[in-house]
């Protein structure tokens, strides 16, 4: 099996532009960087997914087209859904102050809002086998989004938005330890282009193909065979326990998992589990694109020197914002609804929380940029 064709992300001419009655929603959670630091970054992954699950549950995988970003997931719905989803994450919401208590963002923009700010949105989807996928969006539309709604602050609970009962996050769990790095580091890097979205092709390839002077995007896949552990209880399990509200299934399905794994048990659930882990592997998000280039990958000192360098040059040239967090390892969540036909992905973050604290860096860059802009 071969690895998903993520140059594609690259490629203007493979999205199509966003209809603007359509709309932005993001769920994030608040005060994620302050979580990390309190070393809760399984539990900020396993929050962050969880919008992604509820809505993956609701709705077919190309009806609500999305992108995982660490600590939260951006989506971009149809007219025809837009209740239907802010009701769903709305009941995520209520679940992880419920359980958890920690507090997710929830807004909405229309599409037509950010682009009467000059925002542009284009979307495309990568097919990885006969059911699953990888959107992506293209253009600042969705850092608009998020900027508009982060401004507002709406992070109340709204008794509306109950009626469609509980979040059902089926599915959702992250039962393997961290990918230990096998060549010495994991970058988690986030690059916002600064220049027009039709010039955006070439300044990504540019960045790509600094790096990738002697092997493809692939070879820089943070996650193998080779660092995949699964252990009898993973370290976030009473976390999860927490969210499913479940401790002695999320205890039993620890246990049931890993002698499936183990001996190679086939069941109607995971199927054959080597054939399972080898899909995992295939289906899992380390490069994601919702407008800023997301990626986690591993690499030795000479690749990171090579990236942060072309990194810096083109900050410096006032064509991109960057952010680059460093770390031994990465983590994966996981949604299962069916192995047998392949319907799983796979959420992959940097370890420490390596997406959010790479946020940190370029948020710092447009602030001192917005501050040099208005002296």
């Amino acid at each position: 099996m071969t690895d998903p064709n993520f140059e594609l992300f690259f490629d203007l001419s493979a999205t199509r532009e966003v209809p603007a009655d359509w709309f932005i929603a993001v769920a994030d959670l608040k005060g994620s960087s302050a979580a990390i630091k309190q070393g809760k970054n399984r539990e900020v992954n396993l929050i962050g997914a969880a919008s992604v699950a509820a809505i993956r549950n609701k709705f077919g995988l190309k009806e609500v087209p999305y992108v995982f970003g660490g600590d939260g997931a951006t989506f971009l719905v149809p007219p025809k859904l837009k209740f239907r989803v802010l009701e769903t994450l709305k009941s995520v919401q209520k679940l992880v102050f419920d359980r958890l208590s920690s507090e997710l963002r929830i807004g909405m923009v229309p599409v037509d809002s950010i682009k009467g700010v000059g925002a542009s949105l284009r979307h495309g989807f990568l097919p990885v086998g006969k059911y699953e996928g990888f959107h992506f969006f293209r253009g600042n539309g969705m850092a608009a989004a998020e900027s508009m709604i982060k401004s507002r602050d709406k992070n109340n609970i709204p008794a509306g938005f109950l009626d469609s009962g509980e979040a059902d996050l089926a599915g959702l769990s992250c039962k393997l330890d961290p990918f230990e790095s096998i060549r010495g580091r994991v970058l988690s890097v986030l690059v916002e282009p600064r220049v027009s979205i039709t010039e955006e092709d070439l300044l990504f390839k540019e960045i790509i193909g600094v790096l990738c002077q002697s092997k493809s995007i692939s070879g820089f896949k943070p996650i193998s065979h080779r660092n995949e552990v699964r252990p009898w209880f993973s370290k976030n399990w009473k976390t999860e326990s927490k969210l499913h509200n479940a401790p002695l299934r999320t205890i039993f399905e620890n246990i049931v998992s890993k002698l499936l794994f183990r001996n190679n048990i086939k069941t109607s659930l995971l199927g054959i589990p080597s054939a399972y882990t080898d899909r995992l592997l295939l289906q899992s998000d380390w490069i994601k694109m919702d407008g800023t280039l997301r990626l986690v990958i591993e690499t030795d000192s000479s690749e990171e020197e090579r990236l942060r360098s072309v990194l810096s040059r083109l900050y410096n040239s006032g064509k991109i914002f960057f952010g680059v967090a460093t770390s031994r390892d990465c983590v994966m969540t996981c949604h299962l609804q069916s192995a047998m036909d392949d319907r799983h992905t796979h959420f992959i973050d940097g370890g420490d929380g390596g997406l959010t604290r790479a946020s940190i860096e370029l948020k710092m860059q447009k602030t001192a940029s917005s501050a040099k802009s208005q002296k």
